[in-house]
């Protein structure tokens, strides 16, 4: 018996790409967010002093901002976890 286009398992599918790498809305979004934060945090490099409750310090501005993404995007995720366990209890 030979076989014929369209005769396989498969039918007429086309072959996927091979190599590809696909990049979801998600990604896209991320991968924007980062370059902007660090596009930010590359054109603040003065010097900051920076007050929390009764201490004052000298610092880079790029640390005070990259501290605060960091901090503003862990409690970020720290929210979304408690919603979430919310949500299914």
């Amino acid at each position: 018996m030979t076989m014929r286009h369209g005769d396989d398992k498969f039918g007429d599918r086309p072959e996927p790409a091979k190599g590809g790498f696909k990049l979801s809305a998600r990604g896209i979004a991320w991968i924007a967010v980062a370059v902007v934060a660090v596009i930010f945090v590359a054109q603040n490099t003065e010097t900051a002093t920076v007050s929390f409750l009764w201490f004052d310090f000298s610092t880079g501005l790029w640390l005070s901002l990259s501290l605060t993404l960091v901090i503003g995007f862990l409690l970020g995720l720290w929210g979304a976890r408690l919603i979430r366990k919310r949500h299914q209890n």
